[in-house]
């Protein structure tokens, strides 16, 4: 199977304990789960999951200038099904907005290639750079920033769209986009914005296709070698 995109999901709060993601219906097994969330500075708790998936932080977490938090975490080769939601849990009431990406035909033993994270002051709002290392790849790019007002965001780089958070007004604006590519490259998530924005997080992710590289290499000695144990073996054998 290509690797591919799932299902996706966003949600928000202006002020809540928790904000979970509307029910979509993911893969009973073998995907990988991405979150992106964005909230109020030091407000993280939990990550839960309607299907019992437990994740793990990628990278470390970015703080702005104006106080919110970014951080983005995974679950590898999860459980899916009917009514799959997941769930930001806060220390205490704050503003957050999150995202969720179902992967499907990624590595499921260790499908993350790169990742990175960081803040920007200037549109348009730019992850560090990464450099792929296999072939067949998703790439998911990830922005949230301090904002007022209505906010349009314009992905660069050949990324698509796929989930925006537009109301300043009453929510942490963001945007999720990704881009599926067939051969190494070296890129970033490029996010332009329209808008009364003070500063931005932008993340960053790419996973591999299952089957696409990774294992040990082996060298024309060591296959040479490894042929000829197995031919003193047969002939063995057939001695006896």
């Amino acid at each position: 199977m290509a690797i591919a995109i799932g299902s996706t999901a966003t949600a928000s709060t202006g002020s809540a304990t928790f904000v979970t993601t509307p029910g979509v219906t993911t893969q009973v097994s073998g995907s990988t789960f991405w979150l992106g969330g964005a909230f109020g500075t030091g407000k993280f708790s939990s990550w839960s999951d309607a299907k019992g998936n437990t994740y793990a932080q990628i990278g470390t977490t970015q703080t702005s200038g104006a106080g919110s938090d970014g951080r983005q975490d995974q679950k590898i080769n999860g459980t899916g099904g009917a009514s799959h939601t997941q769930t930001i849990n806060l220390s205490s009431a704050t503003y957050a907005t999150i995202f969720g990406v179902e992967i499907t035909g990624a590595d499921t033993t260790a499908p993350l290639d790169q990742s990175g994270g960081n803040v920007d002051s200037t549109s348009p709002y730019t992850s560090p750079s990464i450099t792929t290392t296999v072939t067949n790849e998703l790439l998911i790019g990830f922005s949230c920033e301090d904002s007022s007002g209505t906010i349009v965001h314009t992905f660069g780089n050949t990324f698509t769209l796929q989930r925006e958070q537009q109301d300043g007004a009453n929510f942490m604006t963001g945007a999720m986009g990704t881009r599926l590519v067939t051969s190494t490259l070296t890129t970033a998530t490029s996010i332009t914005v329209t808008g009364s924005v003070t500063d931005s997080i932008a993340f960053i992710a790419t996973y591999k296709e299952a089957g696409s590289g990774g294992g040990p290499t082996i060298t024309y000695p060591e296959l040479e070698r490894n042929v000829r144990g197995v031919c003193r073996g047969v002939l063995s054998h057939m001695r006896h």
